[in-house]
């Protein structure tokens, strides 16, 4: 069992386990890059050769108070019947927040090796549904064309309340990036694997990766480089700058990988979810909110990337109405620039309006469309596909560069509508052929039947 702990637990609890490290939560809010040390509270000594004060992983600062002891099967708060087997010892802040739906803590097993322990708050679901429901209010009120998008968010940030899931989305993902797995990515980033048997509904337990944010490392060798001479700022601050472009270039390509080829994605790769290791490696860490596309949504997406990536504004607006964009108005001048924002760029240039102005940013731009011809829905499936183009794209920004997303995963695409267009054309051919069978049978019915699935095929 996996215990959270408060400031209020007796430390003879933890004793029975025969190994009890001492573990620090810093609780990170990683989008800024810094956030203050939490309280700590002191158990036992830490094992030989492990080090306290290393980070935990996760999203956002810390939320509402965790209730402890708890268990894998009992969840958080209630008591275990059995020995405890692994320990965290972390002491989550007393105040409650809808920031975060859990806390994260680093603990160890009785073999050494460390862990991460991320525990569902017991107020997390309900301060979600207050949250969305007031953002689903004021946009009915005042901002309908955002609706679609919101709810979609909705629906899929209630997945991550189930932590058996997201143990077994990390236990695949991880997978795919297995050495040995053919994946081209394999030895340059990693995802924790978990421990299954060690994970419940409001408990998951995963492999502890050492590092840091990537961005958080950005700001901290610019702080350090900023207290440096001017010669080794300049010098160092070029390669700081090529390291950081480098693994942003490799993060496109991976979460492009797996939107296009796996079909298994992260749909929230926010900075915090970012890790520069401590190998010089990439890590991708909190896979709560994993989306699935299956082969047919890959290419109905392909189709418009690399419509987007070629230029072609007729087919673009073409693909894009087949995905399931719509304005009350149908102006494809207003659907092809909703697609280009959603799935490729946001630049000042893309933003310059047909009467030549220019709105100061994306939601000023957004807001001149509404004007221009309502968005009526956005393609619901592929909301979480735009969250990725959208947050790396500002990852972009952060880093002086400007991305165009389609452009970068033209090849994925084109990669993915190849795959479906074999499996269709396979499928397609087993069709006729059965239907030249029915037909030799005397079954004119059946062998129609099958023929129009082969030319929907």
């Amino acid at each position: 069992s996996v215990f959270a702990t408060s400031a209020s637990t007796s430390t003879s609890r933890f004793h029975e386990a025969g190994h009890v490290p001492q573990a620090l939560d810093r609780g990170p809010s990683e989008l800024a890059g810094r956030a203050p040390r939490a309280a700590r509270t002191p158990i036992a000594r830490h094992p030989r050769g492990h080090r306290p004060g290393a980070r935990p992983q996760g999203p956002g600062p810390p939320g509402p108070r965790a209730r402890g002891p708890g268990c894998r099967r009992h969840g958080p708060g209630r008591p275990c019947p059995r020995r405890p087997t692994a320990v965290g010892l972390t002491e989550p802040p007393s105040h409650p927040s809808s920031v975060t739906a859990h806390g994260v803590h680093r603990a160890w097993l009785p073999d050494g090796r460390a862990v991460v322990v991320k525990v569902q708050y017991p107020e997390a679901q309900l301060l979600y549904r207050q949250d969305f429901a007031n953002i689903k209010l004021f946009c009915r009120l005042l901002q309908p064309e955002h609706l679609t998008y919101i709810e979609e968010l909705e629906r899929q940030f209630y997945t991550e309340f189930d932590f058996r899931r997201e143990a077994a989305d990390l236990a695949e993902i991880s997978q795919n990036f297995a050495e040995g797995s053919g994946n081209p990515y394999a030895g340059r980033v990693r995802v924790p694997k978990p421990e299954l048997e060690l994970s419940s509904e409001n408990v998951v337990v995963m492999e502890y990766l050492p590092g840091e944010t990537l961005l958080s490392y950005g700001l901290r060798m610019r702080d350090e480089l900023e207290r440096s001479s001017m010669l080794w700022r300049w010098w160092r601050g070029f390669w700081l700058l090529r390291e950081l472009r480098s693994h942003l270039s490799l993060l496109l390509d991976v979460q492009g990988y797996q939107i296009f080829v796996d079909g298994v994605f992260n749909g929230d790769p926010h900075p915090g979810n970012i890790m520069r290791l401590t190998d010089g490696r990439l890590g991708l860490i909190d896979y709560g909110n994993v989306k699935r596309f299956s082969v047919a949504d890959r290419a109905r997406l392909g189709h418009l990337v690399v419509a987007l990536a070629d230029g072609d504004r007729s087919r673009i607006v073409e693909k894009a109405k087949l995905l399931g964009f719509r304005t009350r108005h149908d102006d494809p001048e207003v659907i092809y620039r909703l697609a280009r924002l959603s799935f490729d760029r946001d630049d000042a240039e893309s933003m310059v309006l047909p009467d030549g102005t220019a709105p100061a940013n994306v939601q000023a731009y957004f807001e001149a469309l509404a004007k221009l011809d309502p968005m009526t829905q956005m393609p619901p499936n592929f909301v979480m596909a735009a969250r990725n183009s959208f947050l790396l794209r500002g990852l972009g920004t952060h880093f002086g560069v400007e991305l165009r997303t389609a452009t970068l995963w033209r090849q994925l695409a084109l990669r993915a509508v190849q795959r479906f267009e074999e499996e269709a054309g396979a499928v397609a051919r087993r069709l006729v052929e059965e239907a030249q069978l029915e037909a030799a049978r005397g079954d004119g019915e059946g062998a129609k039947r099958r023929l129009r699935w082969a030319i929907a095929r």
